[in-house]
């Protein structure tokens, strides 16, 4: 095994097999009654998972320098947990100050299956990641294709033109830093009408205050409001 993760690595040795998935349909739902009740996840061999692991772990300390401040997901360290507490925290100090604040949810639906292959690698030049790297993840995604399994059937072969899988540990990674321009350029919309903007990369959460001292303020409200519980 140590063999053949060296050469996949090293040398892009990985073959269409290897790069084959299989999905499954996993009811999300209680008595799932349409296909939107369940949720794709793709079987990936444990050669190929074990790559993508360590691909994953080589990129995993990048996303610091990379990713935007308030980016929870993909960021070592960070837990979605805070980005909850913070939506919370800063909807009960607008309620307490009655100050303006907007809470927008954006809901990117089917988002892995979207992305653009185009678009992930080009993105992963201009965050500086190295020609060498970006042809081990071209190698991965070269003519991978899928099988959908329902009912015990299999489809014929799904060609991977755009994308990521449910279920490699690269994704969430990969997806962060494409989804990663939105709050940068929400920040120069904020800065422009003086709001403060709280970003949750989980299917896409934003809360919106008023900028001058907001961050502060509300730090400060957190600290009293638990302090008198």
């Amino acid at each position: 095994m140590f063999y053949v993760i060296n050469r996949m690595y090293m040398e892009g040795m990985v073959s269409d097999a290897q790069k084959r998935g299989t999905i499954v349909c996993l009811p999300n739902k209680v008595d799932p009654v349409s296909p939107e009740y369940y949720r794709p996840l793709t079987l990936l061999s444990a050669d190929y998972t074990l790559l993508t692991h360590i691909i994953a772990h080589r990129l995993r300390p990048r996303m610091k320098g990379i990713l935007h401040r308030n980016q929870y997901s993909g960021r070592v360290g960070s837990k979605i947990f805070e980005a909850i507490v913070s939506v919370r925290d800063i909807i009960a100090y607008a309620e307490e100050t009655n100050r303006p604040t907007c809470v927008l949810t954006i809901d990117f639906k089917e988002a892995f299956d979207r992305m653009s292959h185009f678009f992930l690698f080009l993105i992963l030049k201009v965050y500086g990641i190295s020609e060498r790297f970006c042809k081990r993840l071209q190698k991965i995604y070269a003519n991978a294709t899928s099988t959908l399994t329902i009912n015990g059937n299999q489809s014929k072969k799904i060609y991977k033109h755009s994308g990521v899988r449910q279920g490699c540990p690269l994704s969430v990674l990969l997806f962060a830093l494409c989804i990663n321009l939105l709050p940068f350029n929400l920040d120069k919309e904020a800065a422009r009408t003086r709001t403060r903007i709280t970003w949750c990369q989980n299917d896409g959460n934003c809360v919106c205050g008023r900028h001058n001292h907001h961050r502060h303020e509300t730090a400060r409200y957190r600290h009293h409001s638990r302090g008198s519980t």
